[in-house]
């Protein structure tokens, strides 16, 4: 893409997340952004495909997704999934998928943000309700059981 493109201009210097994909699901072009998400340089993304990027446990239903784009099913696909950055680090990353003409050919644009410390919060913070239910519950078990009328089972 030519420096001088608005196109290019804009995928290249957005701080969010951006690479192109062919129908290989391959990557063709990815952003700084995209880049750093992930510790890598951009020209060391070019040619890799999902498979070495998503986490193994959420590979195929992204695979799927990104399928269904290119074959039209799906006009977009938003997502949450785990990627694998290159020290090994899990990030969660929230995108939008949408089909992309490059050359006469079909492939997509992934617009990608890092969410781990929003899922990582979501997680403490739902482990501290789960507790607080926990104690609770508890609390009102010893109240009947210390109650002057308690009947023991």
């Amino acid at each position: 893409m030519d420096a001088t493109d608005p196109f290019a201009l804009l995928f290249d210097r957005s701080r969010i997340g951006r690479v192109l994909l062919d129908a290989r699901q391959q990557i063709v072009r990815s952003n700084a952004a995209y880049a750093r998400l992930l510790g890598a340089q951009p020209a060391a993304l070019v040619g890799r495909g999902l498979d070495t990027l998503i986490h193994p446990d959420d590979l195929a239903a992204e695979r799927d997704r990104y399928a269904r784009v290119l074959d039209g099913s799906l006009p977009e696909s938003q997502q949450r999934a785990r990627y694998l950055a290159s020290d090994g680090r899990v990030i969660w990353l929230d995108g939008v998928v949408t089909p992309f003409a490059m050359a006469g050919q079909i492939g997509c644009m992934a617009e990608l943000i890092d969410v781990t410390a929003q899922v990582a919060a979501e997680a403490a913070s739902k482990r501290q309700i789960e507790h607080s239910r926990f104690l609770t519950d508890l609390r009102e078990r010893l109240d009947r059981v210390d109650a002057p009328d308690a009947v023991l089972e």
